[in-house]
């Protein structure tokens, strides 16, 4: 499993970029830093997408990867996340007023992305990696997670303090 960190942090300049990392090549964690970390070509590879809360430094480059790859991919990008999460983006981002509603662009049978609940606690089949959410202590509903693939685990705090569940 390799993870390369894209941005880890909650500001940026030219040298720091926000939260954002991929595993693998086709799976990312978080789209604060995707956009400006990756060329086209690494965009278009991504499949799948797990958003662990949705602050800012987390979500601010969701809208223009979704642009960058629309057009470009055999299926839908797949956006996995907290129900809560997921209702955010859906609302606040994707709402037709911030940004089109990509769930129904080229057409509601042809989307370009689509969205995942992922229940906390519970083990999840994700691109060929299990991804298990748990809570984290933070202002907003926001999963820590734990990824596995080929007997190799990585855990993923988010934006936490002391998290009994994650420790």
């Amino acid at each position: 499993m390799e993870i390369k960190v894209l941005g880890c942090y909650g500001g940026m300049d030219f040298e720091y970029h926000l939260t954002s990392f991929l595993i693998d090549n086709s799976f990312a964690i978080d789209a604060g830093a995707i956009t400006d970390a990756l060329s086209f070509r690494q965009q278009h590879a991504i499949t799948d997408l797990l958003i662990t809360h949705s602050h800012m430094d987390h979500t601010s480059a969701l809208p223009f990867l979704i642009d960058n790859i629309y057009g470009n991919q055999k299926r839908p990008l797949r956006i996995y996340g907290h129900e809560e999460v997921l209702r955010n983006i859906r609302e606040h981002i994707f709402n037709e007023v911030s940004w089109p509603d990509f769930t129904r662009i080229p057409s509601p049978e042809k989307p370009t992305i689509e969205y995942v609940e992922l229940p906390v606690g519970e083990a999840h089949e994700v691109n060929g990696y299990e991804v298990t959410p748990v809570w984290v202590n933070h202002i907003v509903p926001t999963t820590g997670l734990i990824v596995t693939h080929e007997g190799r685990s990585w855990i993923n705090s988010s934006d936490t303090a002391d998290t009994d569940e994650l420790w």
